[in-house]
C-alpha cells in the first residue's frame, strides 16, 4: 500500500531587475557616488572601489553615459576604468530561498582584442571580454552569460584587461527568483500521511 502526497510550493519571483550605474535620480549608480549600497527586490547591492596608482585612493564615480573609478589626484577619467582600477560588487540577501542570477552586464569602449577587453571574476571564474568573446555581443558591448549564480556574500569584480588600456559600465541586470518550498500546510498533510503508513504497517506486523 503507498500513499502519494503532492506538496503545494510556493513560488515567487521578483524577475529581471537591472542596475542604472550612471547617476540618475533614484538609482544604483546614484547610490553607490554617495557610498550608499542599493535594495532591491531583496537584495543589497554595494560596491567598492580600488585602484593601484600610487597612494592615490579609489571612489565609485558615474556620469549620464559611463561609470567608473575616480582615482584622486592622478588626473584619470573618473566615469571609467582604466588599467589598475577596479570595482567590486557584492550581492547580500537574508532570504535563503533566494536564487540571483547574472543576466547581462552593459559595458562601454570594450574593443576587439585581449588587450582591449574588461575582465570579470566571480565565483564561477574569470572572464575576458572583447569583441568575438563568448557570450559578448562586441556591437552593443552587452555580455550575456549563462549559469553565474550568487550565493549571499558573493562578489563580482570588474576591472580593464591589458596594458594599455580602458573600459567602462553602464548597467548590469540579475535574474532574481525564490526557490519553489513546500507551503506549510502540505507539511502538515505529509505528516499525518506518514503516520497513518506507520500505523498500518504496524497492525498488519501484528495481524502475522
Amino acid at each position: 500500500m503507498a500513499f502519494v502526497a503532492a506538496l503545494t510550493c510556493a513560488n515567487l519571483s521578483a524577475g529581471v531587475i537591472t542596475l542604472d550605474l550612471r547617476d540618475p535620480a533614484g538609482s544604483a549608480g546614484e547610490a553607490f557616488e554617495a557610498g550608499n549600497s542599493f535594495t532591491v527586490s531583496g537584495v543589497t547591492f554595494s560596491v567598492a572601489a580600488s585602484t593601484s596608482w600610487g597612494t592615490a585612493t579609489g571612489s565609485y564615480s558615474g556620469n549620464s553615459s559611463t561609470a567608473g573609478v575616480n582615482s584622486d589626484g592622478v588626473g584619470d577619467e573618473p566615469s571609467r576604468l582604466d588599467v589598475g582600477e577596479t570595482l567590486t560588487f557584492t550581492l547580500t540577501f537574508d532570504d535563503a530561498a533566494l536564487m540571483v542570477e547574472l543576466e547581462n552586464i552593459d559595458f562601454s569602449l570594450v574593443g576587439g582584442t585581449a588587450d582591449q577587453a574588461a575582465l570579470v571574476t566571480t565565483t564561477a571564474g574569470s572572464f575576458t571580454l572583447f569583441t568575438g568573446a563568448a557570450d559578448f555581443n562586441g556591437t552593443t558591448n552587452v555580455w550575456s552569460p549563462a549559469g553565474i549564480t550568487f550565493s549571499t556574500g558573493d562578489a563580482m569584480v570588474i576591472q580593464a584587461s591589458g596594458s594599455d588600456n580602458v573600459v567602462a559600465l553602464q548597467a548590469m541586470s540579475f535574474d532574481v527568483a525564490s526557490i519553489a518550498v513546500p507551503e506549510p500546510a502540505a507539511f502538515v498533510v505529509l505528516f499525518c500521511l506518514t503516520a497513518c503508513v506507520a500505523g498500518f504497517r504496524c497492525r498488519r506486523r501484528r495481524k502475522i
